[in-house]
C-alpha cells in the first residue's frame, strides 16, 4: 500500500532524527576513545624530592600524601624550593603516612621519625645510609629485614609494630638504643649480636626466655614489663643496670637482682612475689614499685634510706614500722593492704604524698603535716 505525503514526511524525519543519533553516539564514543588519559610515571628513576612534586598529580594516592605531607614541612608548595629545604635537612618528623618511597631521595637525613601511621614496607629507607637515628613506632611493621642495610644506625624504635622476627637487627652492630614495645615477639636470641646495647625496651610482647640478654655488660636500662617470665636469673649478672622494669610478669623469686647494687629505679609490681629480702642491699635505689604482690614483711626495706618513691599498694602488709628510717621519701603508697596503726609514718617529715586508702585504720587521720596529700 502506498504511503501518503504525511506518512513519507514522518518516515523521512524519524529516519533522519536516528541517524543523528547513530551518528552522534558513534561520533561520542571515538571522542572518548581518544581522550587523553593521564600518563603513567616510573617512579624508580625519581632521583630527588622535586621529581616527585612535579609528578604529584600521577602518583598513587598514598604517595602523593606523603608528598603532601612533605610540602607542608618545607613550608612551601614549590617543588625546587621543598627540595632544597629537605635535602638539607639531617632530621625530620612526620607521622600519618602510608608509603615512605618519596623520602628516600633525601640522602643527607642522620635522624628520621615516622610515627603513628600505618607503614608496612620500609625496604625504601634503605637507602637512607647515613641514618644513625631511627623511630618507626605506631605502624603495621611486620618484616624489618631492609633495616639490616643501615649500619649507622645507634638509635632505633621500631615499638607498637607487629614485628615477630628480630633476626635482621643483628646486623646494626652499633645500636646503643633499641625499643621494641608492643610487638609480638617471642624470641629475643637475636640481640645476642648486641653487646653495645645500653638501653632495651621489651615491654608487652610475649617473651619468657630472657637468657639472651645475660651478657649486656653496658646495659644501663631494660624494660620486661607485661611479659610471661618467671625466671630472671639472666639479669644477675646485668651489674651496670640503673632502671629496671619487671611489672606485670609471673616472678616468684628476686634473689638473681640481689647484686644490682647500680639500680636507681626498679619496678616489679604486679608479679607473685612474697618475700622482698633480695633486695635488702640496693642501697642505691631511689624509687621502689612492689605493689601487687603477696609481700607481708618489710623488714629488708629499712636499709634502703635513698628512697624517695615508695609504692607498695595491693599487699598483704599490715605492720609499717620497718619505714620508719626512710626519712627521704617524698612519695608512700600503701593502698589496699590491712594496715591498722599508721603513726610510725609520723617520722617521715619529707612525705608530700601519702596513700592508705582501703586500709583497717584504726584511726582515721592522716598522720603527716602534708594532710590535704593524703588519702585515706
Amino acid at each position: 500500500m502506498a504511503m501518503n505525503t504525511n506518512s513519507i514526511k514522518r518516515f523521512t524525519t524519524t529516519t533522519l532524527h536516528l541517524g543523528l543519533a547513530s551518528l552522534v553516539g558513534w561520533a561520542g564514543s571515538a571522542i572518548a576513545l581518544s581522550s587523553p588519559v593521564a600518563a603513567q610515571v616510573d617512579t624508580r628513576t625519581f632521583e630527588t624530592f622535586a621529581d616527585w612534586c612535579i609528578h604529584k598529580e600521577n602518583l598513587t594516592p598514598a604517595s602523593r600524601h606523603t608528598v603532601t605531607v612533605l610540602l607542608e614541612t618545607a613550608g612551601t608548595a614549590d617543588c625546587e624550593a621543598a627540595n632544597y629545604d629537605l635535602t638539607n635537612r639531617s632530621a625530620l618528623s612526620i607521622g600519618a603516612i602510608t608509603d615512605v618511597t618519596p623520602i628516600a631521595s633525601l640522602s643527607n637525613l642522620t635522624e628520621l621519625s615516622l610515627f603513628n601511621g600505618q607503614i608496612t614496607d620500609v625496604a625504601p629507607l634503605a637507602r637512607l645510609t647515613h641514618l644513625e637515628r631511627l623511630y618507626l613506632w605506631e605502624n603495621a611493621i611486620t618484616d624489618v629485614t631492609p633495616l639490616a642495610q643501615l649500619p649507622q644506625l645507634t638509635t632505633l624504635s621500631l615499638a607498637n609494630n607487629a614485628i615477630t622476627d628480630i633476626e635482621p637487627l643483628a646486623a646494626l652492630p652499633n645500636l646503643v638504643w633499641l625499643n621494641l614495645d608492643g610487638n609480638r615477639l617471642q624470641d629475643i636470641s637475636p640481640l645476642r649480636h648486641l653487646s653495645d646495647l645500653t638501653h632495651l625496651a621489651l615491654e608487652n610482647n610475649q617473651i619468657d626466655d630472657i637468657g639472651p640478654l645475660a651478657h649486656f655488660a653496658d646495659l644501663e636500662a631494660l624494660f620486661l614489663n607485661d611479659n610471661a617470665l618467671t625466671d630472671v636469673t639472666a639479669l644477675a649478672g646485668l651489674t651496670t643496670l640503673k632502671n629496671l622494669v619487671l611489672e606485670g610478669n609471673q616472678i616468684t623469686d628476686v634473689s638473681p637482682l640481689a647484686g644490682l647494687v647500680q639500680l636507681t629505679s626498679l619496678n616489679i609490681s604486679h608479679n607473685q612475689i612474697q618475700t622482698v629480702a633480695p633486695l635488702g642491699g640496693l642501697t642505691r635505689l631511689g624509687e621502689l614499685a612492689l605493689s601487687g604482690n603477696d609481700i607481708a614483711d618489710l623488714t629488708p626495706l629499712a636499709g634502703l634510706t635513698d628512697l624517695v618513691e615508695l609504692y607498695l599498694n595491693e599487699n598483704a602488709i599490715a605492720d609499717i614500722t620497718p619505714l620508719t628510717g626512710l626519712t627521704q621519701l617524698s612519695w608512700l603508697a600503701l593502698a589496699d593492704n590491712a594496715i591498722v596503726e599508721v603513726s610510725p609514718l609520723a617520722q617521715l617529715t619529707r612525705l608530700l604524698g601519702l596513700d592508705l586508702s582501703n586500709n583497717p585504720l584504726r584511726e582515721a587521720a592522716c598522720p603527716i603535716a602534708q594532710s590535704d596529700h593524703c588519702q585515706i
